[in-house]
């Protein structure tokens, strides 16, 4: 439930809307308005603190912080809340190197279209990120993969990634009524869960080379 001070985010009853769509539906006609967006975000950090917590970084529910003013929005309470990173889900694609007989599933069209989406939306955030002296990772891969990212298709990746640090979004977990609650599609959290802790995948990180970090590293 969001705070009734902020009635441009929310329905009469005073909840988030449950449709992203109401939200981008809102920024674009204009009755959006950024001073409550930063009022929640600030909110939101605040709780978080007030939990015992110390955030490495800022996200939002499905990228919905991708909306350009949205995402200035949420920089200039990062800044002024102290915390250095953001994430930036626009995927820039994987490398094209040569394979070792490794074959992941294309893209559905449905996945594609949504990383398709975030990449428009968020075409010049990095910009506003680094304005503000905010840090972010250089790549970012797994919108494209998230209905289907297993063991395989996570080798894939692994094995074709660019130069550099790159998030790899995952949402590993377990598939009951409360996370269905929160979200009724894809990811398939088992499945990632199954896949992040195959010995095949470890021992791939390992011959590899690959180093694993956290946002606290960049």
């Amino acid at each position: 439930r969001a705070s009734p001070t902020v009635p441009s985010r929310v329905e009469r009853d005073g909840h988030f809307p449950r449709s992203l769509t109401v939200l981008a539906r809102r920024y674009f006609l204009g009755l959006l308005d950024l001073n409550h967006v930063r009022a929640e975000f600030r909110a939101q950090v605040e709780r978080f603190r007030r939990a015992g917590f110390n955030p490495t970084h800022v996200d939002s529910h499905k990228h919905v912080h991708c909306l350009p003013g949205v995402l200035e929005a949420l920089a200039d309470v990062v800044a002024e809340q102290g915390i250095r990173c953001v994430r930036f889900p626009r995927e820039d694609g994987l490398s094209r190197g040569a394979g070792d007989g490794n074959h992941a599933r294309p893209p559905s069209t449905t996945a594609r279209a949504k990383s398709q989406v975030v990449g428009f939306l968020s075409r010049n955030g990095r910009k506003a990120l680094e304005r503000r002296g905010l840090a972010t990772t250089e790549h970012f891969v797994g919108i494209e993969h998230q209905d289907r990212l297993d063991s395989e298709t996570l080798q894939h990746i692994l094995l074709h990634l660019r130069d550099g640090d790159t998030e790899v979004m995952c949402h590993p977990g377990y598939d009951d009524d409360l996370a269905r609650e929160y979200s009724s599609t894809p990811p398939h959290r088992d499945r990632e869960l199954a896949a992040l802790q195959d010995p095949a995948v470890k021992e791939y990180v390992t011959a590899r080379g690959i180093q694993r970090i956290s946002y606290n590293d960049l």
